[in-house]
């Protein structure tokens, strides 16, 4: 079971935190995350309880969702 994540707006994550607190590996992702360093640029909390997170670097924006299914917290994979 994933924990919620503590994303913050405006809060500048490094590739490799980046990489950790979404739990994907550095082999998977190097090729297409573009960044050394990422942003936070939004958190929307949805009407369903889900939350809606964009982050972006340098010519990029990563959005993923997270919420709870059944009482544990899921993660979707994200979209570049």
């Amino acid at each position: 079971m994933r924990k919620k994540l503590d994303a913050e707006v405006d809060k500048k994550y490094t590739r490799g935190e980046f990489l950790k607190m979404l739990h994907l590996s550095e082999d998977a992702y190097s090729a297409r995350l573009k960044g050394s360093s990422f942003k936070v640029t939004e958190v929307r909390e949805m009407q369903n309880g889900w939350y809606r997170i964009t982050a972006e670097s340098l010519g990029q924006k990563v959005l993923w969702r997270e919420g709870p299914i059944k009482g544990t917290w899921h993660v979707t994979v994200p979209r570049l």
